[in-house]
This record gives C-alpha cells, structure tokens and sequence, in this order.
C-alpha cells in the first residue's frame, strides 16, 4: 500500500508516476473531486471517454460486470478506467469483496481502477474492515482528503489568489475561510468572485467583507458568542441579518441550541475526564461537524455547568414556545436572547 498525502498524489499525476489501482476517502468532497477529475485527464485525456471510461456505483455494485470490464482492452488509447464510487469495504458482503479483491490482484497493466468514498463514517483507524481491505492490496494509492484546518485553508487561498497575479494579506484569507467554515467548495467560488471583483492588486479584507457571504451556521455561532460575551449590539445584529437572509425560527433556535448542546456536552466530558475523541465517538459527532466539539473542548472551561444546564431551559421554553405559543416567532427569539445575554450577566431569569 502506498499511502500518500493530497500534495504528493497531485505531484505523482503531474509527473505521470501512476498506479494500476486507488482508493480516496475522506470528507472533504470538493478536494476528492479535483484529484479524481486531475487523474481521469492524465489516464484518458478527459474524464468523459465513453470508450474506456466504466463507472459503478458501490452501492449496488454489479460485480460480473465490473469483472468483464477489468478485463476489456482500451479503445484507442493507453489506458481504460474503472471507477467504483461510494464504495465502503464495511457494506459489501463477501462475496461482493472477493471479486473486488479479485480483481485489484489480477488488473492488466492497461486498466486503472479506481475507488472512492466520501462517507464520514469511514476510517482506516475506526473499521478493522477497511485496514484489512487495504492492508491486502499493497500496489494500491491510497490518500485520505480530510477537513482541513483554518490555517491549511488560509494558506490554500493565498496559494490560489497569487497564482492568479493578485495578492490577499492572512487576515483577509482568514476572514473568507472564516465565513465558508473551512469547506474548500465554497472557499473556491468565492474566491473566483474575489479575483473577477478585484481584477488586480491586494484583495482586502473590505472587498471579502462586501463579497462572501457568511454561512449560516457561522453566523449563528458568532450570535452564541455575542450572546456569552454579553454583546447585546451584536447579537440582535446577528439576528436582525439572519432574519434578513429569511432564515427560518425553527433553524436558528434549533442551531444556537446545538452550539450550547455541545458546550454542555464538553463540559461533562471534561468533567469526568472523557477524551475529546471518544466524546465525539458516544456522541456521534460525524467528521464533518467534530470540529465543533472541538471548539466547545476550547471554550467549555469558561463557563460553569450550572449556568449552561440554565441556557439550555431556557432554549428548552422557547422551543415549546416555538410549538404551541401565539407570541410571533421573532418576539419569541429576542425575548430568548435577551434572557440568555441576562444570564450571562449573572442575573436571575
């Protein structure tokens, strides 16, 4: 097996260094989809040849016919791919694995199969399974694209802006990764609207300000801390731009709970000495989201566990407010940030 990193399996395909089989897995869908578009180009010329493309669906895998294609000679050309997406080791039966296994062992040097997942549930470390499986195929290329950190997407958008001729200072890469919670799909449209808008030049934080929208789920995180900083300004600003964006009651009530939920539960964990990791685990927290417990981890000693079971009730009343009030769902929200932000004041509400 040869486990590579994303930079070493962009510069392998760059330099034509191939393989006659890979496996990418991992959560961050949009890197996966790039590498996999990079090496169909390299193998076939494009990634639509009808001739020597044959793709498959893991789910319901059609193991004859995977068989006669592994065997097929290209059309003219060098090589002829297979593609298996959504195939997870964990939900084929035996005998659906043994022809895949088959398979890998006995691929003519003409054929590149090539294997994908984009399940977060997935994990060399978590599934005895999946090892096995990859363990078994040593000739095989295997690169995990996981969620990448703030500062990994920061320095992937400065890489991008400068090798189109403009330039943007950390802070304003930071701010755009900031405002797309690190997620590289759209950290890439927004950065193509940055450079149209910009043209030339520095690319500043003004410009991210007046471009990028922020996500919603960002958002409201930064209500929560408006909220436990005691910033009333902030925090009815953050609503007000919600309810201007048309974000439904229900979302923003359901998504700031969640974010006091996993303080609570870090708190506990904390508390009793649970590992981060395993806290995630009991809690199943999928990869995409851990990052938020790992926030709460960071921020949970701040707070006593009193005090967050008590912003809890009272997200909890306004819930049942939500449901069975006549009080409008707005009035009802600001009614509930500004008993929290009392709270948080070390008043009694």
């Amino acid at each position: 097996m040869a486990f590579v990193s994303e930079q070493q399996l962009s510069k392998d395909i760059r330099e034509s260094k191939l393989y006659g089989a890979y496996f990418f897995f991992g959560t961050e869908t949009y890197l996966l989809g790039q590498a996999k578009r990079r090496l169909l180009k390299k193998l076939l010329g494009s990634d639509d040849d009808t001739f020597n493309f044959h793709r498959f669906d893991g789910k319901n895998l059609d193991t004859d016919r995977l068989t006669d294609c592994a065997q097929t000679l290209p059309f003219l050309g060098q090589y002829q791919c297979i593609l298996i997406d959504d195939f997870n080791p964990e939900k084929l039966v035996q005998a659906q694995m043994e022809i895949v296994s088959q398979t890998l062992g006995d691929l003519p040097p003409q054929t590149v199969l090539i294997l994908t997942n984009t399940s977060d549930g997935l994990s060399m470390k978590r599934s005895a399974k999946v090892k096995k499986f990859v363990d078994a195929h040593p000739q095989m290329c295997v690169c995990e694209f996981g969620k990448k950190s703030p500062a990994d997407a920061s320095r992937a958008i400065m890489e991008a802006v400068s090798r189109c001729g403009l330039s943007i200072s950390q802070r304003a890469a930071q701010e755009v990764a900031d405002r797309c919670l690190n997620d590289f799909g759209s950290i890439h449209n927004e950065i193509e609207k940055l450079i149209a808008y910009r043209q030339e030049g520095e690319i500043t934080r003004e410009d991210v300000g007046l471009l990028v929208v922020r996500q919603i789920d960002r958002s409201i995180y930064d209500l929560a801390k408006a909220v436990l900083a005691k910033n009333v300004a902030g925090a009815m600003g953050i609503l007000d731009e919600l309810y201007f964006e048309r974000v439904e009651d229900t979302y923003i009530l359901s998504s700031l709970s969640a974010v006091f939920i996993d303080l609570y539960r870090a708190k506990l964990a904390s508390a009793y000495g649970v590992p981060q990791a395993q806290a995630a685990d009991d809690f199943t927290y999928r990869a995409n989201v851990r990052f938020r417990l790992t926030n709460a981890f960071r921020d949970a000693a701040k707070y006593p566990l009193e005090r967050l079971r008590a912003f809890l009730a009272i997200l909890s009343r306004a819930d049942e407010g939500m449901k069975a009030s006549r009080t409008p769902p707005r009035v009802l929200m600001e009614e509930t940030i500004v008993s929290m932000m009392l709270l948080a004041m070390g008043e009694a509400v």
